[in-house]
């Protein structure tokens, strides 16, 4: 029930954090039009917003990563990584590309 519970808690933070990446791409930032007026973006909340969503996506997928080379991790997780699995692909896409 443990890992019911905590799998459904991972999912949850997941779903928001991707919700909130999705509102950073739709926002408009008068930095990317006028670099000189970035101040803009500053009073207005959206680069700390910016910065914010950043640092809970990189620490998600920091732990998702340690998560599967933990070798002590149940097999549940192991076999059953969507989230793993899609990160891996997409890196290893990004790695033969360049």
């Amino acid at each position: 029930m443990v890992a019911f519970d905590e799998e459904a808690h991972e999912r949850k933070r997941f779903n928001h954090i991707l919700v909130e990446a999705q509102a950073m791409l739709a926002s408009f930032f008068v930095s990317d039009f006028f670099p000189s007026l970035s101040w803009i973006d500053k009073l207005t909340g959206l680069t700390d917003r910016l910065e914010k969503n950043f640092k809970d996506l990189n620490e998600f997928y920091e732990e998702l990563i340690e998560q599967h080379h933990n070798p002590n991790r149940p097999k549940s997780v192991e076999g059953d990584n969507k989230y793993y699995r899609s990160f891996a692909t997409v890196e290893e896409r990004t790695i033969n590309t360049n």
